[in-house]
């Protein structure tokens, strides 16, 4: 039958310290994640202005969002000096109401640009990475084709290549918002109000924890699906290719055998990864909730002993829920980074394979063909190092001869 017939043994992953979890042999993550990110970097030098323009429109529109809880805290404060003395400033509110509708405004066209900058670039550097590997697969060895699967290669060309460009296109430019944004929340609100931005803080960086923890467990199993995701489309991909084969040495049921257990690792990883990944928003909901209580029942006693305005209870309201998502934004992104390095380490893995020498331009003519001998003086062959088909064979065809070369199924004909 067709040449990837896995057997369980070859379905097993390796491990990283020889454990196992869950049943299940844990993925190794990538080698070096800078590295990898490093390299597609350097693969995009062409694309820089692209990246320096989308990360710095994600820059201003953290900028432009963080202004609106301030002057929501100076409409709010002056509206409650309204109403306690009866002269409503009008003017003023008016003013700072259309200055934070004009913020809002240039901070949804910032946003739209970055988004639009960074799906560009994505789209861009994966066709350019998709070309290229085009070209590779057509200069390397047939020995490297031969050793690996159908399948693996067109993983790389479409599984790991929109693993990257879902990174590229989302993760990065959402991280550097969400680094931003936490930063600048937790700066805001300690010039604000210390008490308060400790509190606010505190549950914070209790669901941050509680996402590590999900983070550091979840992150095998996400690469375990791409790994089993490939080894399935590889198997797939052979075993139709090779239907009449399969068939013809009865090869069905251990066909089926093997893509039973292979579908089996997939589902038990893809089931794992997402049901731990889904636990992310419940917790972070949970510590935004918790922040909202504590800063509304902490804000009301500050108030009532006159510590604070009701106004900064307002801001740090909106300041909570904007402190709390980029916890989950960072969280994914990581997660998501892990997934996009692993992928891009098995792409230029592919692309640093040794091509073949270009021999074209060697021999521009050759005389009296008609009286040329073809000798094969002996030859080893074999598709493996370890394993020789064509052991010191040597022949030669005369001029004028016809060679027909027979013999029984498997004795190396084709070869």
């Amino acid at each position: 039958m067709a040449k990837n017939s896995y057997s369980l043994g070859q379905v097993e992953m390796k491990t990283t310290g020889g454990g196992k979890r869950g049943g299940m042999r844990v993925a190794e993550k990538p080698k070096d994640f800078t590295s990898a990110w490093i390299m597609v970097l350097k693969y995009s030098k062409r694309l820089m202005p692209m990246i320096v323009l989308g990360i710095s429109c994600a820059i201003l529109s953290v900028v432009l969002t963080l202004i609106g809880p301030d002057t929501l805290k100076r409409i709010t404060n002056l509206i409650s000096e309204g109403m306690r003395s009866g002269n409503m400033a009008l003017d003023t509110i008016t003013k700072l109401t259309v200055r934070i509708m004009i913020v809002y405004i240039v901070s949804a066209i910032v946003t739209y640009v970055e988004s639009y900058t960074m799906t560009t670039y994505s789209s861009r550097l994966t066709q350019m990475m998709r070309t290229d590997i085009s070209h590779k697969l057509n200069s390397i060895p047939l020995s490297r084709s031969d050793s690996s699967s159908f399948g693996d290669l067109l993983s790389r060309v479409t599984n790991d290549v929109d693993t990257l460009n879902m990174a590229l296109d989302k993760t990065i430019a959402e991280l550097v918002v969400a680094i931003l944004t936490f930063t600048g929340c937790a700066v805001m609100m300690l010039i604000t109000n210390v008490n308060l931005a400790l509190a606010a803080i505190f549950f914070a960086l209790l669901g941050f924890a509680g996402m590590r923890f999900l983070i550091r467990y979840s992150q095998p199993f996400f690469v375990n699906r791409s790994y089993y995701l490939g080894l399935l489309n590889g198997h797939i991909e052979e075993m139709y290719a090779g239907h009449v084969i399969v068939k013809g040495y009865n090869g069905e049921e251990e066909s089926e055998k093997t893509f039973t257990q292979i579908n089996e690792k997939l589902y038990e990883a893809n089931w794992k990864s997402q049901f731990l990944s889904g636990l992310m928003m419940p917790i972070m909901e949970l510590v935004s909730n918790m922040g909202y209580v504590a800063v509304c029942v902490y804000g009301a006693y500050l108030v009532n002993k006159g510590i604070i305005d009701f106004g900064v209870i307002v801001a740090f309201i909106v300041y909570v829920k904007l402190f709390t998502q980029p916890l989950t934004q960072v969280a994914e992104g990581t997660t998501s980074l892990q997934t996009a390095a692993a992928a891009a380490e098995r792409i230029f893995q592919l692309f640093k394979e040794e091509e073949m020498e270009d021999e074209t331009g060697k021999i521009d003519h050759i005389d009296d063909i008609d009286k040329a001998d073809v000798v094969f003086d002996h030859v080893s062959f074999g598709y493996v190092p370890e394993r020789t088909i064509i052991k010191d064979f040597s022949f030669t065809v005369y001029p004028g001869h016809h060679v027909a070369i027979v013999g029984p199924t498997g004795a190396g004909k084709t070869t």
